[in-house]
């Protein structure tokens, strides 16, 4: 007898019953042990051998899919955990992030993913979407976000997206920003000729770290002196939280592009922050033209200077 064998495996084997097997063996009942010799019809020693278990194959651990992606201007986490179909805390843990802040050519895991493609909507569909190109613009002394943003028609939020800016008021000067733009749109710095101006209502805006009154007058496209009248300022000084009213005014042009003011201002006063680029700015003459006016071989001024702005 093997390991396995019973008296029914081993009485189909020989073409017998269990009784047979039994009777000729002087059994009485069909307990069989390991190297027990039994008796089959013509006395013959039957040693069985058991069939091999088969081995049984362990189940394979299901795979996981693991790629790697390599971030690109003005892409944030959120953005890429919706393009691959997961969630940034996923990407967290994925890449032992602490926080949201990626980089332009980091590279990130993404485990088990596949790239969602979102089909575009199109109703109401009216023309058809312009390849776009990502332009590199320095800022300059004077600049702010929201002055770059109008000048390549592109909005507050959408360059703020684009670097990664959290702050819109800490830019500096030399800093190179990331500017996307259709093929169909470009900045223009022409004044486009009037239009109806505009119907809008009086704003009350919050003083900012950084702010000056020429900064602000620009982002609402008036004047310094107006800013003043309206808000009854004596000086140029203001302080971060101050609220400042600022009125619907006519002489804010509409137009496709930019919002520009047609100036027909003789002579300024450089006042305390005035710079060339700002006074260029809020008077519509280039700074050239204001040097060229009053003879100055550099861009620096001093307050309380008087300049020629027109001929």
């Amino acid at each position: 007898m093997k390991a396995g064998d019973t008296l029914g495996h081993i009485a189909r084997q020989f073409s017998m019953t269990v009784s047979q097997l039994r009777e000729q063996n002087n059994l009485t009942s069909d307990l069989i042990r390991v190297n027990q010799k039994l008796t089959v019809s013509s006395s013959q020693v039957v040693e069985t051998k058991p069939e091999p278990a088969k081995p049984v194959e362990p189940a394979k651990p299901a795979e996981t899919v693991a790629s790697v992606y390599t971030v690109k201007a003005g892409e944030t986490l959120g953005h890429i955990a919706r393009s691959f179909g997961t969630t940034v805390a996923s990407l967290l843990s994925d890449n032992q992030l602490n926080r949201d802040v990626i980089y332009v050519g980091q590279k990130l895991y993404l485990k088990g993913t596949t790239l969602v493609k979102e089909e575009p909507k199109v109703e109401n569909l009216v023309a058809e979407t312009k390849p776009t190109t990502e332009n590199t613009v320095t800022v300059k002394s004077g600049d702010s976000l929201s002055v770059i943003a109008r000048t390549h028609n592109v909005s507050l939020a959408q360059l703020k997206d684009w670097n990664n800016i959290t702050d819109a008021d800490r830019i500096f000067v030399g800093q190179k920003l990331t500017v996307v733009q259709s093929g169909s749109t470009q900045p223009k710095e022409t004044v486009a000729s009037p239009t109806t101006p505009e119907k809008v209502s009086d704003v009350t805006y919050q003083v900012k770290s950084g702010d000056t009154l020429s900064g602000i007058a620009r982002e609402f496209n008036v004047t310094i002196s107006q800013l003043k009248e309206w808000n009854k300022l004596t000086s140029d000084i203001i302080f971060v939280n101050q609220k400042l009213t600022v009125k619907n005014t006519a002489t804010a042009v509409v137009t496709s592009v930019t919002f520009e003011t047609v100036s027909t201002v003789e002579s300024y006063t450089v006042k305390a922050g005035d710079t060339l680029s700002h006074i260029s700015k809020d008077v519509n003459v280039t700074v050239s033209e204001i040097k060229a006016l009053n003879n100055l071989n550099s861009d620096l001024i001093f307050v309380n200077q008087r300049l020629t702005l027109s001929k």
